[in-house]
């Protein structure tokens, strides 16, 4: 039984605009409900995982 093709580059870039696209609602909602602190901690969180996972 053959194993599906799994293109690695092309699942990057999408899943990469996927959670691009997820943490730009969550900061386009906390901004309207005026939580600026969470938008910081989201911010650090990603500068993290940014340093940790490259």
């Amino acid at each position: 039984m053959k194993k599906p093709i799994v293109h690695h580059a092309i699942w990057r870039k999408r899943m990469t605009l996927l959670y691009s696209m997820m943490i730009g609602m969550f900061a386009v909602t906390a901004l309207m409900a005026g939580l600026y602190l969470s938008l910081l901690i989201t911010a650090c969180g990603l500068f993290a995982t940014e340093i940790f996972y490259r």
